[in-house]
């Protein structure tokens, strides 16, 4: 019994220290946001501002000042086919090139961010997004919580190995023991803030009920 447990808990050890090493899925969020809208702000730029922005080298030490080169000194140091596609002459300059490119890299940013927050929301009842920040990538990916996984492990134990009939009663078996392994594995009061133990016991007799 004792290996046992001690194989239990250090399975909610091990899980529990790969579910806190998760990114937060709102820092992905925003980061796909930044993304996008950093690059529409530059395509938006280079569609309105062209040939000026293409000079926006010119702002390192080795060379004059944005809009101070003159054309022909300015396709020198330019590839002529970049300043080829981002001429406004250029009709098909949004559907190929540097400029699509751009626009494609917005376009998939945004498409990324509606796609985790559309399946964040339909993983949670009351269609939050990362309420209070604490929920992560993890979450998302790992379908059993640590405690869930623990709570489910002393449940084989108790029913496979000895024959317990298993109840959600704080007062019964299951808790009990759920609830030791739980304080051995963590080192955590288990009736303590947060532990919500109760839960856990709750969804694992639903599973086996």
């Amino acid at each position: 019994m004792e290996m046992i447990v001690e194989s239990i808990a250090q399975d909610y050890q091990n899980n529990t220290a790969e579910l806190k090493g998760s990114l937060r899925i709102t820092g992905v969020i925003n980061d796909l946001q930044a993304i996008a809208n950093a690059a529409t702000r530059l395509g938006v730029l280079l569609k309105e501002l062209h040939p000026q922005t293409s000079q926006v080298m010119g702002m390192s030490n080795d060379w004059p000042l944005p809009g101070q080169l003159p054309p022909m000194e300015l396709d020198k140091i330019i590839d002529s086919s970049v300043l080829s596609e981002l001429s406004t002459e250029n009709e098909d300059r949004e559907n190929v090139g540097l400029l699509k490119n751009i626009l494609d890299l917005s376009k998939l940013a945004a498409m990324t961010k509606k796609e985790i927050v559309a399946r964040w929301e339909h993983r949670r009842e009351d269609g939050k997004l990362d309420a209070g920040g604490k929920e992560t990538i993890l979450s998302i990916s790992k379908t059993h919580h640590p405690k869930l996984v623990l709570a489910r492990s002393c449940q084989h134990v108790l029913s496979e190995d000895f024959n317990a009939v298993i109840t959600s009663n704080p007062n019964d078996l299951f808790y009990q023991f759920f609830a030791a392994v739980f304080e051995y594995a963590s080192d955590k009061d288990p009736e303590g803030s947060g532990a919500g133990l109760e839960r856990y016991v709750k969804l694992v007799t639903k599973e086996t009920g």
